[in-house]
C-alpha cells in the first residue's frame, strides 16, 4: 500500500467511526433537483427540468393532432409552452404545473394552419400530463 491508498482507508475509517455518512456531505437538494424547492411558479419553470415539462405537453398535444403536425414556435421564440404561465405559487402548493402556449399554430379541417392555444396540465407528482387542450385563438 502507498501513502496515498493509507490516507484514503484512514480518512474513510474516521468517517465511518464518527457516524458520518457520505451521504450527508452530498449538497442540499435545491430548486433544479426537487420541485418542492421553489420559491413561485416561475423559479419552477425557469430552473426545475424544465425542458421535460416543456416537451412532455408538446407531445400530448401533437397526440390531439387530427390533421397535418402544428407549428410550434421557434427556439428562438422560447419554444413551445414557454409562453404563458400562472402567476403565484400554486405549482409548488398542488403540485400541478399549468403551462400556456398561445402561439401555436394547428391545422383545422379546410387544411387551413389556425392559431391556437394549447393549455397543458403537468402533475409534478406522478411525474406526467394530465390533460392537454387546444382551441382556436
Amino acid at each position: 500500500m502507498n501513502g496515498r491508498t493509507v490516507g484514503v482507508l484512514m480518512f474513510a475509517g474516521l468517517v465511518a467511526g464518527a457516524g458520518i455518512s457520505l451521504q450527508s456531505l452530498e449538497s442540499p437538494a435545491t430548486c433544479e433537483t426537487d420541485w418542492h424547492k421553489c420559491a413561485d411558479n416561475r423559479d419552477l419553470l425557469e430552473h426545475y427540468n424544465r425542458y421535460k415539462l416543456f416537451v412532455a405537453c408538446q407531445m400530448e398535444a401533437e397526440n390531439l393532432v387530427k390533421y397535418r403536425e402544428p407549428k410550434w414556435p421557434g427556439i428562438v421564440g422560447g419554444g413551445a409552452f414557454h409562453d404563458r404561465f400562472l402567476d403565484g405559487d400554486s405549482y409548488i402548493k398542488t403540485g400541478k404545473a399549468t403551462l400556456i402556449e398561445t402561439r401555436a399554430q394547428f391545422q383545422n379541417q379546410n387544411g387551413a394552419m389556425v392559431h391556437s392555444t394549447a393549455r397543458c396540465i403537468y402533475d409534478l407528482n406522478a411525474d406526467k400530463v394530465l390533460d392537454v387542450s387546444v382551441v382556436p385563438n
